[in-house]
């Protein structure tokens, strides 16, 4: 893969106040990812948070928007309109991934679907079989138009796209 090649995954992660949290999800990032140049973190912090606007990352990608405190749907939203990659996916600062090679079973999972509209999630070991950290093409945002509805303020939005695919 070229360097000038845009990523293939987008994580879009808002966080706020918990700069350790990120810094644990971003290392599990490095030690489980096949390819770092094929993922890149798309990061809202609140512009009062000054304690986590150094986190960054020189292993793989990482665009910082730092705004005002909103909605979690809108700081989605925010982080989708700065998202390159083909495959999105949200997640949460809490996060620690955990299976070494994800991101080639992501994109092969991508590959299956010929007409890129699809939504997928991981087994987090907690909920089990619940849409935690929805996965999505770029054209299935697209073509939802508004896939993470700035009406939600905190939880569910996972919950929502599940029942827009039920």
């Amino acid at each position: 893969k070229g360097i000038n090649m845009p990523p293939r995954i987008s994580l879009l992660l808002p966080s706020r106040g918990r700069e350790k949290l990120v810094e644990r999800l971003f290392a599990s990032i490095v030690s489980t990812t096949t390819d770092l140049h094929s993922i890149e973190v798309i990061l809202y912090l609140d512009d009062d948070d000054l304690n986590s606007h150094y986190l960054d990352s020189d292993d793989f990608s990482v665009t910082k928007i730092i705004g005002n405190q909103d909605s979690m749907g809108a700081y989605n939203v925010a982080c989708l309109s700065k998202a390159r990659g083909d495959i999105i996916i949200l997640i949460n600062d809490d996060l620690v991934f955990r299976t070494v090679g994800w991101d080639e079973k992501v994109i092969a999972m991508d590959a299956r679907f010929s007409d890129k509209i699809y939504l997928a999630y991981t087994n987090d070991l907690f909920k089990k079989a619940w849409c935690s950290f929805p996965i999505l093409s770029r054209k299935t945002c697209t073509e939802l138009i508004n896939p993470y509805p700035v009406e939600y303020k905190g939880a569910f939005i996972d919950t929502h796209l599940y029942d827009v695919f039920k």
